[in-house]
């Protein structure tokens, strides 16, 4: 999980984001938080990211509307 982890405030338990679902995507969606690994058990289950950075990450820009 090391290399998902770059500072402590990227880690999130699942029951806190499950908790906070909304506030947390908040903070990912206008870049206050750049990432989140969702961990339960000490292992890491998932990592949230913006639109934004996995746009950046597949190497271009996409349109925001979903449906």
């Amino acid at each position: 999980m090391a290399a998902l982890v770059e500072r402590a405030d990227q880690v999130i338990t699942a029951t806190e984001m499950s908790r906070n679902f909304s506030s947390t995507i908040s903070r990912i969606a206008s870049g206050q938080q750049d990432r989140l690994v969702v961990v339960k058990g000490g292992k890491a289950l998932a990592v949230v990211i913006s639109l934004d950075e996995l746009y950046r990450l597949q190497g271009g820009e996409q349109a925001r509307d979903v449906g």
